[in-house]
């Protein structure tokens, strides 16, 4: 049996790589079976791993990432390097000019992602096409709009939609 732990490079401030720590959701050696997106039909996902997604528990290992001051509670979410690459330079340099968050605008859109990508053909084509897009947009909102409050009122959001599967209407 494997670790409960999964770690992935994932793309930090300035462009630094660091290790992201989830609960495993996936059978061993998934990132060899599939690519980076996953979609709710993915047979990669364990019964387990169902559960932890659904409920964002798998994401609690990354508080690790917090006290190790390689992620913040509230930021953008951090990136797989193949993803980061499709930015342009300018949306690179301002995405990576802030610590990743556990939570944020853009994973606030983005929570039921794997929903929108079932029965897909290509996953993470459809995620690249269709979702990531928009979560760059509220990312480089965020960070522009950047304060305390803001930040108070993501992490009340985030709690909003864990608890009540409340849908976050958010227009710039």
């Amino acid at each position: 049996m494997g670790s409960v732990i999964y770690k992935s490079v994932r793309i930090g401030q300035y462009g630094k790589p660091f290790f992201c720590y989830k609960f495993r959701t996936m059978v061993e050696g998934a990132d060899k079976k599939g690519g980076p997106s996953t979609a709710e039909d993915d047979p990669r996902i364990t019964k387990v791993g169902r559960i932890l997604r659904k409920t964002k528990l798998d994401e609690l290992p990354q508080l690790w990432n917090v006290l190790k001051g390689e992620m913040s509670l509230v930021g953008p979410r951090p990136t797989v390097p193949e993803v980061i690459e499709t930015l342009s330079s300018e949306e690179k340099k301002i995405i990576l000019s802030v610590k990743p968050g556990m939570t944020g605008l853009g994973s606030l859109y983005d929570s039921d992602e794997e929903e929108r990508l079932k029965g897909s053909e290509n996953p993470h084509r459809k995620f690249l096409e269709d979702i990531y897009p928009e979560i760059v947009a509220r990312e480089l909102w965020y960070i522009t709009h950047q304060s305390l409050w803001l930040d108070i009122k993501i992490l009340w959001w985030t709690i909003l939609k864990l608890l009540f599967r409340h849908d976050i209407k958010f227009s710039k």
